[in-house]
């Protein structure tokens, strides 16, 4: 992995812990935001760079588990989770379509 793509996986992972940290706020429209810019984010990022959506996935997944194992997941924060693993599984369905 060359140093562009690390320094857009950490963009990501920072973008990405910034909306988990506002989904504990009190600010819902924050948060949103957050998560708007993280998925156009994201989205970008797989499609000009594919060769990082594995390291993309552990990144994600090493941020989530702690959060997941925790009782401050909030129920919005769990809808939210859901609705990227379902984009995560129509994008990659779509990939096997072509």
């Amino acid at each position: 992995m060359n140093i562009e793509d690390e320094n857009r996986l950490k963009l990501i992972e920072k973008v990405f812990t910034r909306f988990l940290i506002q989904t504990q706020s009190d600010s819902p429209q924050l948060s949103r935001d957050y998560f708007e810019r993280f998925t156009q984010l994201l989205n970008q990022t797989f499609q000009k760079y594919s060769q990082l959506k594995s390291s993309i996935e552990t990144t994600i997944s090493s941020i989530i588990y702690p959060y997941h194992l925790s009782n401050i997941v909030t129920f919005e924060y769990q809808l939210r989770l859901i609705r990227f693993s379902l984009r995560q599984h129509l994008q990659i369905l779509e990939l096997n379509k072509n």
